[in-house]
């Protein structure tokens, strides 16, 4: 991994603890139109910039596949803190033509926070999203031989040789 990987994963990580600290903590309670304090949680957790989306129900039919983690995920999801993580796994192969023949594996990890300051009440209609993007191994790229990438999943983050591992 290079210096700038280490550097990037430590900002990445030092983000995530402040975040899901101020979000476990709880942030300010959410003010109604008068300055009071909102009458329910479920009403101040409608009132988002992010949805929030069903973390629940089967495995086969929820839009995450590890659900709700019994709560918690979605406890941060109604203070503010959302996340998901992709991660992408591509074997490709260069069977006749190109540069060369060969096969290739590679892939890429996709970190993206949504923190919804207007969920935690800090400032109206305002959220931040952190992404965090790596790749690993190779791709075809390199030796298929075309003017435009066959992968692009494994193009970007960009190193500066073609298919240099990051």
């Amino acid at each position: 991994m290079t210096h700038h990987g280490v550097v990037s994963i430590a900002i990445v990580r030092a983000c995530l603890v402040v975040l899901l600290t101020t979000a476990c903590l709880g942030a300010a309670p959410a003010r109604g139109d008068d300055g009071s304090a909102a009458a329910s949680s479920s009403a101040a957790a409608d009132q988002g910039v992010v949805p929030i989306a069903a973390l629940t129900g089967n495995f086969w039919s929820r839009p995450v596949l590890t659900g709700d983690w019994g709560g918690p995920r979605a406890d941060l999801a109604r203070k503010g803190v959302q996340f998901d993580l992709g991660f992408t796994q591509v074997v490709q192969s260069v069977v006749d033509g190109g540069r060369d023949t060969g096969t290739r594996y590679g892939g890429n990890l996709d970190l993206v926070v949504n923190i919804d300051l207007m969920r935690m009440g800090l400032m109206p209609g305002a959220f931040v999203k952190l992404r965090a993007e790596s790749r690993y191994g190779q791709s075809v790229n390199g030796i298929a031989g075309p003017i435009l990438p066959v992968n692009t999943v494994s193009d970007f983050p960009l190193g500066s040789e073609l298919d240099e591992t990051i």
